[in-house]
């Protein structure tokens, strides 16, 4: 009996370590993908430039946050339905998830481009950088679509069991982005609009190879319009709510943060900032891949009422977030100059500012992964209320909340301890509902 209860555990960590070990690589090239942006501009167009980039930021958060909603909320659904032997309704969840992401990125797409100069100065921009933001925000808002779809693809090529297929075009499209980016900018001189058109081409590299390969393994993942139903948008965009917010959240937060920043250090806060919030995105990538790697084993496995594989893949994904986050934090402090130095800042008062900044925030990366993997628990098995709850928590009430009147009590400090704090609280929440969750699901 013993033997075989722990061959059956070491089966379903191999099944974990297969899905997460190449969504982990995947994750790891997007953020170096986020991260060479942010490496080229300040390294061939200064700290203005880097401000600019931080500033425009929020614009990707948001194309990714749409990208998760369709991607996220339909992966799950469609793998709870496979779980419960419905498969023609999987293939409905894709082909409506798809019809609908599309028609929502074109629509905010030409809004936004129609807009851009008011846009770009809500944003944050002024008279010094809005000629690097303008031309940056307008390459991502034609090829938003793109944005959306890639999100998409890439959770439906999990959940139809195909982890690597997905990784292995992000792969091809991220590599091809960081030699645009440097081809682009120091080559061509193409300034902000280069690093732009660098990162939308890639991103439409790979949902163009998605949509190929889909098409040849033949798999269920095939749009057909006969399949669209409203009916399923409004689970789909129910489920994949918590990520949508998760992701907006950081949008929001960054618009947040760089309007403080900029209060408390001038015009230089939107570079220092987006030096911290570079570092940040690369760990939110890492750990937000863990939750989702995880996802449609979570979600396979209650679907078919096994509820001690569900323990388990939680218990691994828990763990690994941790040991993720240990290491984030161990490099922030131990290395902190590199990690600075290597956005180029041509300002020496940033230099200094961002050094302190990073070090003073980061003990966020060692709470995050925590709050993360509950939220991603939560949605893969269809709890979207707390994970939405939760995702609301984590990422905008709190972190607004606090970086205001943590700015209005202890200045500069308060800016950088507050996210933290923000991430503090929502652990512990996460942690009761977890508990709450697991005595409902034993009663079962």
């Amino acid at each position: 009996m013993y033997f075989n209860f722990m061959q059956k555990n070491v089966g379903i960590l191999k099944k974990f370590l297969n899905y997460v070990i190449p969504g982990l690589v995947g994750t790891i090239l997007l953020s170096a993908y986020i991260f060479t942006d942010g490496f080229v501009v300040g390294q061939k167009l200064g700290s203005v430039a880097l401000g600019a980039l931080g500033i425009a930021t929020p614009i990707i958060n948001l194309a990714y946050a749409f990208g998760f909603l369709f991607g996220m909320g339909g992966g799950s659904l469609f793998s709870i339905s496979l779980g419960e032997g419905k498969e023609n309704l999987a293939k409905k969840v894709f082909s409506t998830a798809i019809f609908y992401a599309i028609i929502f990125s074109v629509s905010i797409g030409i809004l936004a481009n129609v807009f851009i100069y008011p846009f770009s100065r809500f944003l944050g921009a002024d008279a010094t950088n809005i000629n690097y933001v303008v031309p940056y925000s307008q390459c991502l808002f034609i090829f938003l679509p793109f944005y959306f779809l890639n999100g998409l693809y890439q959770s439906f090529m999990r959940n139809e069991g195909h982890p690597n297929i997905s990784v292995a075009c992000g792969i091809i499209s991220n590599l091809l982005n960081v030699f645009l980016d440097f081809l682009f900018v120091f080559g061509f001189e193409w300034g902000m609009a280069g690093a732009a058109i660098a990162s939308c081409m890639s991103v439409t590299l790979s949902v163009i190879a998605n949509f190929i390969i889909s098409y040849a393994l033949k798999t269920r993942i095939r749009f057909d319009i006969k399949n669209v139903e409203i009916s399923i948008i409004k689970k789909i965009l129910k489920i994949g709510f918590s990520s949508f917010i998760g992701e907006l959240s950081n949008g929001i937060v960054t618009f947040i943060y760089i309007y403080n920043a900029i209060k408390l250090y001038g015009s230089d806060g939107s570079a220092i900032f987006c030096v911290v919030l570079n570092w940040s995105l690369v760990f939110v990538c890492i750990t937000t891949g863990i939750s989702q790697s995880a996802q449609p084993l979570i979600s396979h496995g209650y679907g078919a009422k096994e509820f001690s594989t569900v323990a388990l893949v939680r218990r691994y994904m828990l763990i690994t977030s941790l040991i993720t986050g240990v290491i984030f934090l161990l490099f922030c402090n131990l290395i902190t100059n590199y990690l600075v130095d290597i956005f180029g800042t041509d300002n020496e008062n940033v230099r200094i500012k961002s050094v302190y900044a990073l070090k003073m925030y980061s003990p966020t990366f060692f709470i995050n992964g925590i709050s993360l993997a509950i939220i991603g628990y939560f949605q893969a098995i269809g709890k979207a209320s707390d994970a939405a709850s939760l995702s609301i928590c984590r990422g905008v009430f709190l972190p607004v909340v606090l970086s205001l009147s943590g700015t209005i009590l202890f200045g500069q400090n308060g800016l950088w301890l507050s996210m933290p704090a923000a991430e503090l609280v929502t652990a512990v929440a996460s942690g009761i509902m977890l508990h709450r969750n697991n005595k409902i699901t034993m009663l079962r």
